[in-house]
């Protein structure tokens, strides 16, 4: 279920309840983006990628019901498979659409054990082709999407 698109550049808030399932587009293939985590850490996705994990983004806002009803599985997610998988919890928009006590209030509710990156340029949100939250996705080597949703997908083992 999607929660919500936001219309990142300009602040209104669309709600749209869309069903959809995960799927990866055939071929889909990444630019090589690079961005900055909660930990000081600069990255280049192809350098994460090419290094044998795939990448696991999480893109949420705080006041996003279906992010909140995401993030427990996330959460075990992120535990159960940290040798093979880096997750990153994103949260897009420019500070004064982004409430960040909320932003520190769902981390903190959920232990959210990942860094976050705050995408106030929204270069990883259009350049993942992100519209609405949560958007769960996965990144293999050579920086191909192996999956893309609203849910997070039931089998982590073929990631």
């Amino acid at each position: 279920m999607q929660c919500g698109r936001t219309m990142f550049a300009s602040g209104p808030l669309v709600l749209a309840l869309v069903l959809v399932t995960g799927t990866a587009a055939a071929n889909e293939v990444l630019s090589d983006l690079s961005f900055r985590d909660s930990t000081g850490g600069t990255h280049q996705l192809k350098a994460l990628t090419d290094a044998g994990r795939s990448m696991v983004f999480v893109f949420w806002q705080p006041w996003c019901t279906s992010c909140a009803r995401e993030a427990p599985a996330l959460v075990k997610a992120a535990k159960d498979y940290k040798k093979r998988l880096q997750f990153f919890g994103v949260v897009s928009g420019k500070d004064e659409f982004v409430d960040d006590t909320r932003v520190d209030r769902f981390i903190g509710k959920y232990s959210i054990p990942y860094p976050l990156v705050r995408d106030r340029d929204l270069s990883l949100t259009e350049g993942m082709t992100v519209e609405g939250t949560p958007t769960i996705i996965i990144v293999g080597k050579g920086n191909q999407v192996l999956y893309r949703g609203h849910r997070a997908p039931k089998d982590w083992t073929k990631f």
